[in-house]
């Protein structure tokens, strides 16, 4: 590190307490990166630009670190800023040119690797991680979507004045702006309308055994997330065909009696695969925090955060990588959404914010106001419905745009993808590029796709499906046996508690303890179980397909009632934006 890097890194280490493993600063210095373990430096003979890399390039086979500068530094020579467009990855780069003075950064797809942004003092902060960013107050307009679905949309985070930049765009760092422009759209254009269903699904194949080829290397050790469902079973049909089934360890997470668990242990026994099985420890005072460090508020509790390190700790880091089964085919639903309130409550958590019980709020800040600014977010997303022909359209798109891009592809970076490298081959750009070709009956609860592998795998599809997915955890249960342990997460003072007040968090507390079950309805386990069997029935009954769409949409026009996610998800980001002394 030169002396102008290293006074560079002494100013981070004075404004943020962390000190960059490479810093680079432009030559007008209106810009301040920094990076540490885990993205790739890469530099130019001539020196003119350095492009650093954060997540992994394919090319027809997973690529070695040098197969991969060369791949940048030719497209990036051939192509400039927009060089992106014609390669595959999980992974967004950030360009400094130097003799220009440009800084340019590249989001893929779907923001399977997030960048982050703030100005401060005339200066552009850019990181691949929340805490590198200079910002210490909460969001509050971030916050109740947060707390009522577990993530936050339309690039907002936990931080004031601290966005996430937009996926599939260019954006340029200049005197006091961000200039974006989106290289790659998703928009369905129904050019595959006409073709025939059997073509489809032999085109589908080969783009899936393509996306695996280039993901997987037979000398790798393979880690699977294996559930009861069709993704990750998809998932290992492809890898059972190129790698040995001595290097695939896979893993379910959740009690031993769940479906989740025992579909998957019946997969790996009947296929002589290594299965193992992880559960929640049940500490969820240190749960919580392990989220917070993890995730950083950017993603909802998750019980299985604690599995991180035993999983690690099984396997040599450096040549074992991580598959999941995050897909783009469709929506999984029967019966169909039949409004766009439904759509937007179902797939984004987008419910009227005047339900939102503003007692738990400091009477320092104007509720209203926060309320109001929440809703102009929400109307911003319904506004993005005007740019579909239907209202599956709309549904697919959110999907990927927003919720897989906001929940479930954050849970894969900040949680697993901190110490395994994470590939997710459904998501291959051949992929997407031919979903947004089929027309809407095709994409309709996946149809297409689970035709598809069950043609593809027909021994794995031979075993039962599980019919409930997810983990069973009764989070009511939870909350109220360590009640008091909760009240350590309150002894530090935090940037929260301008906006809810640790007097309101011990009240919600105090009601959880009192409930004799939760939001006066069955038990988690039962209410989930119960939506499962009539969305079985729905394609059916016509009865079942009213009812399922009722019992759905009912929390949009019932006034809210705070129970142990939403406690869960306040003490998450209390942590999260806790004070340092």
């Amino acid at each position: 590190m030169g002396n102008d890097e290293q006074v560079l890194a002494a100013e981070f280490e004075a404004q943020l307490g962390i000190r960059p493993q490479v810093t680079i600063r432009t030559p007008s210095r209106r810009v301040l990166l920094a990076h540490t373990d885990g993205t790739q430096l890469i530099k130019d003979s001539s020196g003119d630009f350095t492009i650093l890399l954060h997540g992994e390039l394919y090319g027809d086979h997973p690529l070695s670190t040098q197969e991969a500068e060369e791949l940048v530094l030719t497209a990036y020579a051939e192509h400039g800023p927009s060089f992106f467009s014609g390669l595959d990855g999980s992974c967004a780069f950030l360009i400094v040119d130097t003799r220009r003075d440009l800084v340019t950064v590249v989001t893929d797809r779907v923001n399977s690797r997030r960048v982050f942004h703030t100005q401060r003092d005339g200066c552009h902060w850019i990181a691949t991680d929340l805490p590198w960013i200079p910002a210490t107050e909460c969001d509050p307009v971030a916050l109740i979507p947060y707390l009522i679905s577990g993530f936050i949309c339309l690039g907002r985070t936990p931080l004031l004045g601290v966005r996430q930049l937009e996926s599939a765009s260019i954006h340029r760092f200049v005197e006091g702006s961000v200039l974006s422009e989106p290289y790659w759209k998703y928009r369905f254009n129904h050019e595959y309308t006409d073709r025939d269903p059997a073509d489809l699904r032999t085109e589908l194949a080969s783009l899936l055994r393509k996306a695996a080829v280039r993901r997987v290397s037979p000398d790798e050790q393979v880690i699977l997330s294996l559930s009861g469902g069709y993704d990750s079973r998809a998932v290992l049909g492809l890898l059972r065909e190129i790698v040995p089934a001595e290097k695939i360890y896979c893993f379910s997470y959740g009690p031993e009696t769940a479906d989740d668990v025992t579909v998957p242990k019946m997969i790996a026994s009947r296929f002589g695969l290594q299965h193992g099985v992880f559960n929640f420890h049940g500490d969820l005072v240190e749960g919580l925090r392990a989220n917070a460090r993890l995730g950083h508020g950017l993603v909802d509790f998750m019980p299985s955060a604690d599995v991180l390190n035993e999983l690690a700790s099984r396997f040599s880091v450096p040549h074992t990588v991580m598959f999941s089964g995050d897909e783009c085919f469709g929506w999984d639903e029967s019966p169909p959404l039949p409004t766009e309130q439904l759509v937007l409550a179902n797939i984004v958590g987008v419910r009227n914010p005047l339900l939102w019980p503003t007692w738990i709020f400091s009477d320092a800040v104007d509720a209203n106001a926060i309320i109001s600014d929440v809703e102009a977010d929400w109307a911003q997303i319904r506004g993005l419905g005007q740019n579909f022909a239907s209202l599956q359209e709309f549904k697919d798109f959110l999907y990927v745009d927003q919720r897989l891009s906001n929940l479930q592809l954050p849970w894969r970076e900040y949680y697993f993808g901190r110490r395994l490298p994470i590939r997710n081959l459904l998501l291959d750009r051949d992929i997407l590029e031919f979903i947004k070709r089929l027309p809407d009956s095709a994409r309709y609860s996946r149809q297409l796709y689970c035709d598809c592998v069950r043609e593809m795998f027909p021994d794995l599809f031979s075993l039962p499906m599980a019919d409930f997915n997810g983990n069973p955890l009764d989070h009511h249960k939870l909350v109220t046996s360590q009640a008091k342990a909760l009240e350590t997460l309150l002894e530090n003072t935090s940037a929260l508690d301008t906006i809810i007040p640790v007097d309101s968090i011990r009240k919600l507390i105090d009601d959880i303890v009192k409930q004799s079950a939760p939001v006066k309805r069955p038990p988690a386990v039962s209410w989930g179980r119960a939506k499962q069997f009539i969305k079985s029935l729905a394609k059916r009954v016509p009865f079942a397909s009213s009812l399922y769409n009722t019992i759905s949409g009912a929390p949009i026009q019932a006034p809210m009632k705070l129970g142990a996610r939403h406690l869960e998800r306040i003490l998450l980001m209390r942590h999260v934006l806790r004070k340092h002394d």
